[in-house]
């Protein structure tokens, strides 16, 4: 191959002081979603586990908690 056809370097500007904001801002945002979603995950264990104690102890039917949470 000639060098007309090697695939064209790029070159990379520094980033603005804007661009270099909204990529921080970005991963931080990624970040809380992250913890967010941890923090959901961990709820959801819990209400099952909730949920798997009050029927097995005869205090409410799955069937009566999914018409309440509906």
């Amino acid at each position: 191959p000639t060098s007309a056809d090697a695939a064209p370097t790029l070159t990379h500007a520094a980033p603005s002081p804007r661009e270099s904001e909204l990529v921080r801002r970005v991963e931080e945002l990624t970040q809380q979603v992250s913890r967010l979603e941890g923090m959901v995950a961990q709820q959801a264990r819990s209400l099952r586990a909730m949920l798997e104690l009050l029927e097995t102890r005869g205090l409410v039917t799955r069937d009566d908690y999914l018409a309440k949470v509906r």
